[in-house]
C-alpha cells in the first residue's frame, strides 16, 4: 500500500482491489487482530484497554484514566496543554467513507470479527467499550448464518 513516502497519503484506490489487499484483509490481519484481543486480554493480570475512538471524543478523560491506572500524578493544567497541542503534522486527511475500501463480503468479516471481539472485551470485565462497536452487537450489519 504505497503512499508514495507521504506518512499522512492514502494509498491509491486501485490498492484495494488487489489479491495483495484482499489476502491482507482477509487471511491475514482481520483474524490476527481478534486473536491478538484474545491473547493479551487473557494473559493479563491487571491492564488497560485504551479505545482509538476514546480518545478522539474526550482525550483528556482517556489521558486522566491512563494517568490514574499509572498511578501517575498530572495536572489539570499539563493535561489541558495535552489537548490543545494535540494536533499536528501526522493526522491524516479524514476519510467521509472507509467501507469503499472494501468488498461485502470483507464487510461481514470485519462486521462478525467486530461483534466477536466485543463479545470478548465484555468477558473481560472492558466497560470502556466505544458505541460504535456495540453496535456490532445490537444490529450487525451480518448474521453469522448468512
Amino acid at each position: 500500500m504505497h503512499t508514495r513516502a507521504n506518512h499522512t497519503g492514502l494509498a491509491d484506490l486501485e490498492v484495494f482491489s488487489t489479491k495483495k489487499w484482499a489476502d491482507f484483509v482477509e487471511k491475514e490481519r482481520s483474524l490476527e487482530w481478534l486473536d491478538q484481543i484474545r491473547f493479551v486480554l487473557s494473559q493479563a493480570e491487571y491492564g488497560m484497554v485504551v479505545f482509538y475512538e476514546n480518545l478522539q471524543s474526550d482525550l483528556q478523560h482517556e489521558l486522566r484514566r491512563v494517568a490514574d491506572f499509572l498511578d501517575v500524578f498530572v495536572t489539570e493544567q499539563r493535561l489541558e496543554c495535552t489537548v490543545r497541542h494535540s494536533a499536528g503534522n501526522f493526522n491524516r486527511k479524514k476519510i467521509s467513507d472507509n467501507t469503499q475500501f472494501y468488498t461485502s463480503t470483507q464487510m461481514k468479516l470485519i462486521s462478525l470479527l467486530m461483534a466477536d471481539a466485543v463479545e470478548i472485551l465484555r468477558l473481560h470485565n472492558v466497560t470502556n467499550i466505544p458505541e460504535i462497536y456495540a453496535t456490532f452487537l445490537i444490529h450487525p450489519p451480518y448474521s453469522k448464518n448468512e
